[in-house]
């Protein structure tokens, strides 16, 4: 059995994912936001995941923000957070502030 969350993607992601603005993300059943992100590094390649992972700590790097139906993920379980059939999950990369 699988669920379908729909991913909001915005600034550098949308550039991954070549202009999409959301894309709809098939998933296990028993799916967390890491398992999420394995997918979307499948479908989008390496760099989704370069830009979330911090590989010295396996932890989100500390500028991202993912939200779960508006909530921060850090809020919650963090990359263990469980995702179920229609959650919508939105990615913001770090974004840079003008003079």
């Amino acid at each position: 059995m699988t669920i379908t969350v729909k991913v909001k993607l915005f600034a550098t992601f949308r550039e991954m994912a070549e202009g999409r603005r959301e894309i709809d993300v098939k998933l296990p059943k028993e799916a967390t936001i890491i398992d999420l992100i394995e997918e979307l590094t499948k479908i989008l390649g390496e760099e989704v995941k370069d830009t979330l992972l911090d590989f010295k700590t396996g932890d989100l790097k500390s500028l991202n923000k993912i939200l779960v139906n508006g909530c921060n993920v850090e809020l919650l379980q963090k990359l263990r957070t469980p995702l179920k059939d229609g959650d919508v999950v939105a990615l913001f990369p770090p974004v840079g502030g003008g003079s």
